[in-house]
């Protein structure tokens, strides 16, 4: 029960995979140079969709021996484990949902603004008929994820309540599972001084 678990955790950190380090922060404002950069964003997501699918699937096959794991620090980390996973997976669609909207629509900066970054919201984008048809994800089965993940997390304030892990699950349900682009000004100079700034050595 507990090695399972640890097992999901190495299998998802990006520290230890940087093919599942997706940026939030940096996304070019010119439509073409956003198109490029997103597309390499975009299979890190896939690659680590899959990944919770897995995790998913296997966090259920392990889901009897809670009922024998006597520390609740172990069930409670089994049950945040399993909602993130929920909730993460949701996402992550939503990402590729946010990525092909602003493709298409073309948004300009405003202002002196110069990047975009990744927003996370609580309402969730409804997919176009292209959108389904690509992707061939269900809605109605991906808002059911989305209740499951929610349900879970109040279990875990009900269940555990005063606990870091009941403080995380209302974190993940205030961040909703909703994304969008916002844009914002990012200094440039900033590039020449991290060129400029020397690391000491160990």
């Amino acid at each position: 029960f507990r090695s399972v678990q640890w097992e999901v955790v190495k299998a998802l950190n990006p520290h230890l995979d940087d093919q599942l380090r997706v940026d939030t922060w940096h996304y070019p404002a010119e439509h073409d140079k956003f198109k490029e950069f997103a597309a390499g964003q975009v299979s890190r997501v896939m690659r680590s969709m899959r990944l919770l699918n897995d995790a998913v699937q296997l966090l259920d096959s392990i889901k009897p021996l809670r009922a024998k794991e006597a520390s609740a620090r172990w069930r409670a980390n089994y049950d945040m484990i399993h909602a993130q996973c929920l909730a993460f997976r949701v996402r992550q669609f939503q990402y590729l949902l946010a990525v092909d909207a602003h493709a298409k629509n073309k948004p300009e900066p405003t202002g002196k603004n110069n990047m975009w970054y990744v927003n996370r919201i609580p309402q969730m984008k409804e997919p176009d008929t292209d959108q389904i048809k690509q992707t061939k994800v269900d809605m109605t089965e991906l808002k059911r994820q989305e209740d499951q993940a929610r349900d879970e997390f109040k279990a875990i304030i009900a269940n555990h309540p005063r606990t870091p892990w009941a403080r995380r699950a209302e974190f993940e349900m205030n961040l909703g599972c909703g994304i969008e682009f916002r844009d914002r000004f990012h200094d440039p100079r900033y590039k020449d001084l991290s060129a400029k700034i020397k690391v000491p050595k160990q």
